[in-house]
């Protein structure tokens, strides 16, 4: 597992507290991690291009020779938060068991949000869990 500080300049971080303000919400969890990681890769890799993914990727990047896709799964929580953590497609399944990396972010809404990289059987494994349906109960 790769453990990494993503550098965020003051411009960057009030840039991104404009466009996605701090949110319960995990769909805007979810989108403040993604400009987060693109963030990283704009610095590891300038110049890079972000490019439309594989369906059940999140994200591919580009840069020379380089490319890869990601799953990318942010929370507001400073560590992993392991039992937060689920892949509820097919198609994600597949590719992380591929070999494709999760890119977890760790305090996105915070000054200094942390990057986990990780792979399938190295780092994690996949568990399968049966879900239940809520709705609202019926007056009889």
């Amino acid at each position: 597992m790769i453990d990494v500080e993503i550098e965020i300049t003051d411009d960057e971080y009030r840039t991104l507290k404009t466009a996605l303000p701090e949110s319960m919400q995990s769909a805007k969890v979810g989108e403040r991690a993604i400009e987060l990681v693109k963030i990283y890769f704009r610095k590891k890799y300038p110049g890079c291009v972000f490019a439309t993914p594989q369906r059940g990727a999140d994200l591919k990047v580009q840069h020379g020779t380089f490319t890869e896709q990601m799953e990318i799964k942010g929370t507001e929580a400073s560590d992993i938060s392991w039992a937060k953590i689920k892949v509820s497609s097919n198609q994600s399944y597949e590719l992380l068991r591929g070999g494709m990396p999760l890119y977890r972010v760790v305090s996105v809404y915070e000054r200094h949000p942390r990057l986990f990289i990780m792979k399938s059987n190295d780092d994690f494994e996949m568990i399968p869990e049966p879900r239940w349906s809520v709705r609202p109960r019926r007056n009889v």
